[in-house]
């Protein structure tokens, strides 16, 4: 084998290794720093629903329901026009409280 097909080999591995050792570090911070709490601090999420009105820019915000997703229309109408509202997304949002 050349010197040069040792050294792509070489280089790859160490490309391989190194990108592996990047996400495990950087998966450790994220899980200490971001995923969880700090003490004395009280974390809570609750999914949101927002509706819109296909024929204006009517939108409405209200609490994640079963079997909202994108794309699906709600019970829920227009208060112009009478039309039912159409899911435009769902998301959840995250409150820390400070004890």
């Amino acid at each position: 084998m050349s010197d040069l097909g040792l050294f792509v080999i070489y280089f790859t591995t160490v490309t391989i290794g190194a990108v592996i050792v990047l996400i495990f570090i950087t998966y450790f911070f994220m899980r200490k720093h971001i995923f969880t709490a700090p003490a004395g601090e009280i974390v809570t999420t609750k999914a949101v629903t927002v509706l819109k009105c296909p024929l204006c820019d009517y939108r409405l915000r209200r609490s994640f329901r079963e079997g909202d997703h994108v794309g699906a229309v709600a019970s829920e109408t227009c208060p112009i026009h009478g039309t039912n509202l159409i899911v435009e997304a769902v998301y959840s949002e995250t409150e820390e409280k400070k004890e």
